[in-house]
């Protein structure tokens, strides 16, 4: 399925994570970059301005660089509720590489605000109750 093209997509906030550079604790955004058909669904609200000011090698001054987020490890979750005799359907929504199980669940039960999910699939494979 390589080359499909899917639909666009839209910058989302995901969270922040605690890292040290350099010596210095700061606060790192996490983004990430789901189709927007899916953000619709689940009423995640995209970036207005999806840009980062920030300063480069070679540069004067500041420039700003446009965030697009993660789209590789995703999580699923179920979208609507199956008829009688049919499985499941499920949509796939990107998550960050350093977000852990807590982040996670913090963002599908802060950030989703339409057809709320009660379970979901992580990375691995394991189905986990949001409590």
């Amino acid at each position: 399925m390589a080359g499909k093209k899917l639909g666009p997509r839209v910058t989302v906030f995901f969270g922040t994570r605690k890292v040290k550079y350099k010596g210095k604790a700061t606060d790192k955004k996490l983004y990430i970059y789901p189709l927007k058909s899916i953000a619709d669904y689940y009423g995640i609200k995209a970036e207005t301005s999806p840009y980062l000011t920030t300063k480069r090698k070679g540069s004067n001054g500041a420039v700003q660089v446009r965030v697009r987020g993660a789209t590789d490890a995703a999580v699923k979750i179920p979208k609507g509720t199956p008829a009688a005799g049919k499985a499941q359907n499920w949509a796939s929504i990107p998550v960050p590489g350093p977000a852990d199980a807590k982040m996670i669940e913090s963002f599908l039960k802060t950030k989703i605000t339409q057809n709320k999910p009660t379970k979901y699939i992580s990375r691995n494979g394991m189905t986990l109750f949001l409590s």
